[in-house]
């Protein structure tokens, strides 16, 4: 018997940035009364709510207790108690770190171009602050699941993307998540260092 099943959310447990279906919401639910579970994403906290715990048809506080989220690539830990989803840490960028890493993104983008890269219209933000991470999506933040699934099947654009982010900034920890995103966070910060959290 494990005593942790850890998990990615997008592509994992839920289609990119879609509600969890109720299969998956009932076995996860049959999961949590056995071990504890801990999900990992690169998502911010709400989309975590929304996309995947507000699905989950649990109002057993004992069963909640057994689930950890961890957000934002782990750069942030949540924890349920008797008063709800409780904030156990937050490792925040500061605003000189956001704006260097913005910076960083507008460079190499312009540096590849649109065409290249195949960005000819976005969807929402293209570069998002999660205070603890800043999210890349090439399309936009509400670009359509089969648009994104087809804009780099096989990473090689954001292999492109990371490398030069890489040598402009190297303080930074580089991750592609997701279908078309890449997440920056603190030195050190990733689905290991969640692990090492629990």
């Amino acid at each position: 018997m494990k005593l942790l099943y850890i998990f990615d959310l997008d592509g994992t447990l839920t289609k990119s940035k879609q509600s969890m279906d109720n299969e998956m919401a009932s076995l996860l639910v049959d999961l949590l009364k056995k071990t504890k579970v801990a999900v990992v994403s690169g998502g911010k906290y709400e989309q975590f709510i929304n996309q995947f715990v507000d699905y989950l048809n649990c109002n057993d506080s004992k069963l909640l207790s057994n689930l950890f989220l961890f957000p934002t690539c782990a750069t942030a830990f949540y924890r349920y108690s008797d008063d709800g989803w409780m904030n156990i840490y937050n490792e925040l960028l500061s605003e000189k770190e956001k704006k260097l890493i913005k910076s960083a993104i507008e460079f190499v983008t312009e540096r590849i171009g649109i065409d290249k890269l195949d960005i000819h219209i976005t969807f929402g933000k293209q570069v998002e602050d999660r205070k603890t991470q800043i999210t890349f999506s090439a399309l936009g933040q509400e670009a359509p699941l089969d648009l994104k699934k087809n804009w780099d099947k096989n990473q090689k654009k954001r292999w492109q993307i990371k490398k030069m982010l890489e040598n402009l900034i190297p303080e930074f920890e580089i991750t592609i998540g997701g279908t078309t995103s890449i997440d920056i966070t603190k030195k050190g910060i990733d689905k290991i260092y969640a692990i090492k959290q629990m």
